[in-house]
């Protein structure tokens, strides 16, 4: 059973690299598993909107937010891109 889903997870990436959705599916997994992949402060106050051209845009709660940014950004950077792997983010930006 285990070798099925490794057959299976093959084929879905070669068939999301074949049709370059890979920025696509990333994007979709990022909105989808921003609880999993964020710690709950984080996942409270910002959340991901979209990833275009290997960049990962986030919107916050608040306005302080915004400006607190850049002290969690490379945090946050780190943790998708692992979450992501093959996948990477270039950057990020709040918006």
């Amino acid at each position: 059973m285990k070798q099925n889903f490794k057959s299976l997870n093959n084929t879905l990436q070669n068939i999301i690299q074949k049709y370059n959705l890979d920025e696509s599916y990333a994007s979709y997994t990022v909105q989808n598993d921003w609880s999993k992949i964020v710690n709950k402060n984080i996942y409270k106050i910002i959340k991901p909107v979209k990833i275009e051209e290997q960049i990962l845009y986030l919107q916050a709660k608040t306005d302080y937010w915004k400006k607190e940014f850049d002290n969690i950004k490379n945090q946050i950077l780190e943790t998708v891109n692992k979450y992501l792997d093959p996948y990477q983010i270039k950057e990020i930006n709040i918006i």
